[in-house]
């Protein structure tokens, strides 16, 4: 207890001292002369008010120095990270962004919190997820000669086999959607066979993916168009689950120089809500295409009908 009177340094006799956490050793330097007393110190940060400083800022509205120019890491605490670092959270000194951020509480519970990494690529890749209403699952570029649509790429329109339904659930795992006989009937069913692709390329990521079966249903309208519902589940890559949404976003917007090389066959979609969520729709050689998910399955339906009469008939889905 007698050493705890003498402090770790001469010039600090029977003080308490601040806890040296250094800031990453890169000079920073402030606009104007009220702050040139700072750039003394042996890092050239902020040598004059050391006693308020945590080799950064501490304390309510001290904030870190933004870094511009650069890439960096930013670092989590352990969950047994002193009570003292309690403002800030390594925000950025925008008040009117950060308002509620003093007494930060970084020692929720007592699980470890492993050390992240956040990544300037990363975050470029997850300005994408914006940009897309619905993840789309992966596949070849769209060809409408081969293909159901434009979401439906890893499949082909050979691929699909007469199936009964008794045995769609066995085949598909997934509960059929259909339409009231008042708006039309059910003409066939089909479904095509999922396959497992090894080392499968998404933007230049080699993955393995498992595709699941879909299953196609063919109503016939009582208008007399034709209705295409494609339902399955979203295949499965061998990725972590945001990062696999992460790049499947930036793989159907990659711009290619042939839109033929494009995910979507060069066909903008567009975004609308139905059923309660996200959608993307596209509009191609006449038809529209609208794609969704709901409770665990991915569904689409295509026809020739205006766009409002197929968001209603979708709508109306059973």
């Amino acid at each position: 207890m007698l050493l705890d009177l003498v402090s770790d340094d001469f010039h600090h006799i029977r003080r308490q001292q601040h806890a040296r956490l250094y800031c990453p050793r890169w000079n920073v330097y402030q606009n104007g002369v009220q702050l040139l007393g700072n750039e003394v110190r042996r890092h050239s940060v902020y040598g004059g008010n050391a006693h308020r400083i945590l080799c950064c800022h501490r304390r309510d509205d001290r904030h870190p120095i933004n870094t511009k120019l650069r890439k960096s890491l930013q670092i989590g605490l352990n969950s047994g990270a002193a009570t003292g670092i309690g403002t800030g959270n390594c925000e950025s000194c925008w008040d009117g962004l950060n308002a509620g951020h003093d007494g930060v509480d970084y020692n929720v519970g007592t699980m470890f919190r492993p050390v992240r990494f956040v990544l300037m690529p990363a975050l470029l890749l997850a300005a994408s997820v914006l940009a897309i209403a619905q993840t789309p699952p992966p596949g070849p570029p769209f060809d409408s000669t081969k293909h159901p649509n434009p979401i439906i790429t890893f499949i082909e329109n050979k691929d699909f086999k007469p199936i009964g339904s008794d045995q769609v659930k066995k085949e598909s795992g997934i509960d059929l959607i259909g339409i009231s006989k008042t708006e039309g009937e059910r003409e066939s069913l089909q479904i095509a066979d999922g396959r497992f692709v090894k080392n499968m390329s998404i933007l230049s990521i080699r993955t393995d993916v498992t595709f699941y079966p879909v299953v196609l249903q063919k109503f016939k309208l009582t208008n007399g168009n034709e209705l295409l519902v494609h339902s399955f589940r979203f295949p499965k890559v061998a990725l972590p689950p945001n990062f696999t949404r992460i790049v499947l976003n930036e793989a159907a917007l990659e711009k290619k120089k042939k839109p033929s090389e494009m995910r979507f066959g060069g066909v903008a979609p567009e975004t609308l809500q139905i059923r309660g969520v996200p959608a993307l729709f596209f509009e191609t050689d006449g038809k529209i295409t609208v794609f969704w998910q709901e409770e665990g399955v991915a569904h689409t339906a295509t026809s020739a009908l205006p766009r409002k009469e197929l968001f209603l008939v979708i709508e109306d889905l059973l």
